[in-house]
Order: C-alpha cells, then structure tokens, then sequence
C-alpha cells in the first residue's frame, strides 16, 4: 500500500495534528463557558431534602454537540459514567427540553433533569441564573442501556 500511495503516512500524520488541534479547541471553548452556560456543583432536592449531591447546572440555549462537550466534563467533574453513547443519548434526551420552559421534573433512566427552581438552595447565589439542574438518582446505575420513564 505504501508503494501505491506513498503520501498517505503524511497524510494521515497530518489529519491526527488537525484532530488533537480540534480537541484541544473544543477543551478550551468548553472551560470557557464554564460559570455561564453550565458548571458542575452540589445541589440537594426539595422533593428529597436530602444532602445536596453532584449536579450539573445548565443555562443558555445549546446545541447538541455543545451539550455533549459540556455533559462530558461535567460527568469527569461529578465522577458520572461518561461512555460516549450515553453522552449521545443523554443529550438527546435533554436538548427540547433546554429549550423549553423550566416547570416540571423530566426523568429518563437515573438521570433527572430538574427546574434550578427545585432545589432547596434556588435562591442562593449558587443557582441564581441556572436554568436546569441535571443529576444522577442516587444508588441507581447509569449507562446506555437507560431507559426513558417518560415520553419525549
């Protein structure tokens, strides 16, 4: 094959550079909305009045790549399982109903998608501004296998 296209290493070397380039761009963009679109932190329930637990607040309107980038710092931040098709899937999930007004809790698998408004602390500085706070159901098992509780 190196016969025939004797270029393709180069090639191939250079679409590697232009990747790992795209990466770290999307790394830095990512921290750069951190404290505006989203930020990772602890929030507690009213519905549970437990300990506040991981979460990740959400504000802004995304796309679905954006939403997957922030999702997946966020999941290294809180320690969540952050396989891509579950990222994919997630942020799926969760994009109209960004867009949409914040009122009621939406759920899908252990993930649970709740109104800033919600939480015990929505009035501390912490939420103010946060649209959405997303969190893990505490003892259940994420992955991609999740399954949706509730339609659309």
């Amino acid at each position: 094959m190196r016969a025939e296209a004797p270029a393709l290493d180069l090639h191939l070397w250079e679409t590697h550079l232009q990747v790992a380039e795209l990466a770290g761009f999307r790394d830095l963009q990512v921290a750069a909305w951190r404290g505006t679109r989203w930020e990772a932190a602890a929030a507690a329930l009213r519905e549970e009045a437990g300990e506040p637990r991981p979460a990740l607040l959400l504000a802004g309107p995304w796309r679905e790549p954006e939403l997957r980038w922030a999702l997946e710092a966020a999941c290294r931040t809180c320690l969540w399982p952050r396989e891509p098709d579950l990222l994919r899937d997630l942020a799926a999930w969760m994009l109209p109903h960004l867009h949409r007004k914040a009122v009621n809790t939406k759920q899908w698998g252990s993930w649970r998608l709740v109104p800033a408004s919600a939480c015990l602390d929505a009035l501390s500085a912490q939420l103010r501004g946060w649209s959405w706070v997303l969190q893990r159901s505490a003892g259940t098992p994420g992955g991609p296998s999740a399954q949706r509780t509730e339609p659309g």
